[in-house]
Formats: C-alpha cells, structure tokens, sequence
C-alpha cells in the first residue's frame, strides 16, 4: 500500500507543475457545436498546446466581440483568448491578447476559411500564428524617439550644381514570402495499460502482471512514469512451495525513431527506478514456512514499436533488459535457491490513450 501511495504522490506533482509552468489560453466555441467548429476547436488546441500554452474550453453563445473575449480571459486567468465561430460556410474567429507588463491589448481577426475538414485545419494554423504574431507586438520595442534640434538661422542657400544626368534602373521586386508549413500536431499525454512479463537467468519463473504507464512527450523526446506489478510466479522445491512477487516503478526518457504521425512508431528508451522482491514460503515438514521481502534499485534499458489504430488510440510492444544494484536472492533452507535482476528480461504490451 505505502508503495502505491508513494507512485500516486510523484503522478499528482507532476501534473501540478506543469499545471503551473504554462500559460493560460482561453478557447471560446460556439454554445451549440457543429461539426466544422469542433473539427476546428480539436486541431487548434493541439496546436496552441504545441507551442506551450494550457487550453481552457469556454462555451459561449451569442456575438463574440472584444469585451466577451476580455471577460473570457480574466475570468479564466488566460493571458489570450482564441474564438471560433461558425458564419454560414465559413469559419471565422478572433484573437484577443494583454501584455501583462503594459496592460496593452490587441484583437485581431483571423483569415477566414471554409467549413471543412481542410478548412478547420487552415483556420487552426493561422489562429495560432495571429496568437503568436500579437504576443511577439508586445515584445518589440518602439524605436527611441529623436529630439528635435534646436532652431538656428538658416544658412545662405549654396549656388545650384549644374544638372547631370543620372541612370535610375526599376526598383527589385520584392520577394513574397511563402506562407508557413502546417506545424505537426504532438498529443502530449498518454495513459498506456496492459500486461508485462519479468524473467531471466537464476532460477525464478517468468511471471506475469498488469502494467501502466503515463507518460508526457515534446517533438523531440518523452518522458515516462510506469509502474508493473504485481508479477505472480510460483518455485517448487523438495521442502515446498515458494510464492513469488515482484514489483517495479520507473522513470524513463525516450526519443521516437520515427514520424510520431506514422502508423508504425519505433522507439527506444532508458529508465532509472525501483524494483521489489516478496516471497512467502509454504514449507513442508519438518521445515518452517517464513516470509520476507527485498527492494533494489535498477537501470532499464528497452525498445518497443507503437501501432496507431486512430488518433486517440494506439497499441504498444516492448520488450528490454534492466539489471538491479543488489541482486535480490530467495533462499530456502539456509542456503540460496534462486535468484534475478543480474540481469533480468522484461516484455509488456497495453493499449494506449493519447490526448
């Protein structure tokens, strides 16, 4: 029990700071959703959580106008506030932004574009560049003002140079710039559940238990809280029976080695953690049955490949080594009997949900 209160106090510090470490942006939709506007609400809270913003959801009815949007935003504690409205066939919206620093504000429309499933990803990408083009305005310093000099007698205008002629050739075209590819939206959690298998070298049978894993994931890298056990197993021995336990909680960073929007996900992983032994004894005479249990610190490295089945739902396989920093030992009648950890083995497979 301590040791599941323990893996449930470092879930709930992890979510309070992050809770903590990112803005606040308030998303405004449409009282009564249409298919277009949720289409265009789900893609752009994928991008503003991409570019590091938390995402608060406001439904709201009615015209959406600058002090709605302001409202919004002081009663969420947003630093902006992002609306999507639905006009006949097209989607439009506003972003609305304070510098806290200043109290300036800023509201903007965004490009308007159709109501389809094309159209809600156009209109989420250039509602989150308006967002970050209005934060960058509060960033950028106006030039230093220039005093004026003070007024002196104007000289004797100078004898007029004789003309000469000067070539002037067409001015060079300016470049336009072309527009900005479509950032890759990244889900950046997941609550993976399923069953793992601990085995290897020293006597101990392979066993079997549940798995689960939470894990947080940036375009680069991820970062993972997991936990397997209990594992089951049973060692029979002339002096009876050994019942088997084991226990794991470990932390990992990992990096995909693929496109994490591909079907098939390839990834590999390292994590540091804590691994645990019980066994209960049921001994038969002239043997007395004991029980006792041993902790160890370990290392884990794996590798694994994630199915995607659909957006929010995926499939994953792994399978790896992990060694432990004292080689846990069950000992039966004095003397050791079987052992793990030097080294052990570890497979698993669970379905996963990303959001």
């Amino acid at each position: 029990m301590r040791f599941w209160v323990c893996v449930l106090g470092v879930f709930v510090w992890l979510f309070a700071w992050d809770a903590f470490a990112d803005p606040r942006v308030a998303l405004v939709v449409p009282d009564e959703p249409t298919e277009p506007s949720t289409r265009a609400e789900e893609r752009l809270r994928a991008e503003l959580m991409s570019a590091g913003y938390e995402v608060v959801t406001v439904p709201i009815d009615g015209v959406v106008d600058r002090a709605r949007l302001r409202a919004v935003a002081q009663s969420t504690a947003s630093v902006a506030a992002v609306s999507v409205e639905l006009d006949g066939g097209e989607l439009e919206g506003a972003v609305w932004a304070r510098d806290e620093a200043t109290g300036q504000e800023s509201m903007e429309r965004v490009r308007p574009a159709h109501a389809t499933l094309e159209g809600a990803a156009e209109f989420a990408i250039w509602a989150a560049e308006q967002l970050r083009a209005s934060v960058l305005a509060f960033t950028t310093e106006p030039p230093p003002e220039t005093p004026e000099p003070p007024e002196t007698p104007a000289p004797e205008p100078p004898k007029p140079p004789e003309p000469t002629e000067k070539k002037v050739g067409p001015a060079p075209e300016r470049e336009t710039p072309k527009p900005r590819p479509p950032s890759k939206s990244v889900r950046p959690y997941a609550l993976t559940g399923g069953i793992s298998a601990l085995f290897g070298p020293g006597g101990i049978p392979a066993g079997f238990g549940p798995s689960m894993t939470l894990s947080w994931r940036t375009e680069l890298w991820f970062g993972s809280l997991g936990f397997i056990g209990p594992v089951s197993s049973s060692l029979q021995t002339t002096s009876g029976t050994v019942d088997i336990d084991q226990e794991q909680a470990l932390v990992r960073v990992g990096v995909d080695l693929g496109d994490d929007a591909g079907r098939f996900v390839p990834f590999a992983a390292v994590g540091l953690g804590a691994y645990r032994l019980g066994a209960r004894g049921d001994a038969v005479a002239p043997y007395r049955s004991t029980s006792n249990q041993a902790w160890s610190g370990m290392m884990q490295l794996t590798g694994g490949l994630r199915l995607r089945l659909s957006e929010l739902l995926f499939v994953a396989c792994e399978g790896g080594v992990w060694v432990a920093s004292t080689k846990p030992v069950v000992r039966i009648d004095g003397a050791p009997s079987a052992a793990i950890g030097r080294p052990g083995y570890v497979g698993s497979m669970g379905l996963g949900l990303s959001w």
